[in-house]
């Protein structure tokens, strides 16, 4: 019972970094859209409007929550492609 209380516990510490970690790529995905209308930033990242419309709205519904690997994609457009400039 030991090792599963162990693994229980790293997971939980992996889940809640992995969240505090989104939140921030969040936001600064939001902060570098900010300029742009939300078809705007759309169209220039290659993503949905409501996609941009959840990470400046930040929202977490689990309807509205963008999933990390597309946060992950667009932060990578804009660091490489430079997208939105």
């Amino acid at each position: 019972m030991a090792e599963i209380d162990q693994i229980l516990k790293s997971l939980e510490r992996a889940e809640v970094d992995l969240e505090a970690q989104r939140a921030r790529l969040q936001k600064w995905i939001a902060k570098q859209i900010e300029p742009f209308s939300l078809r705007e930033a759309a169209a220039l990242l290659g993503v949905s409007y409501q996609h941009i419309q959840y990470i400046r709205n930040d929202t977490n519904s689990a309807k509205g929550k963008v999933r990390i690997s597309t946060l992950v994609n667009i932060a990578k457009k804009i660091r490489d492609d430079n997208a939105l400039s």
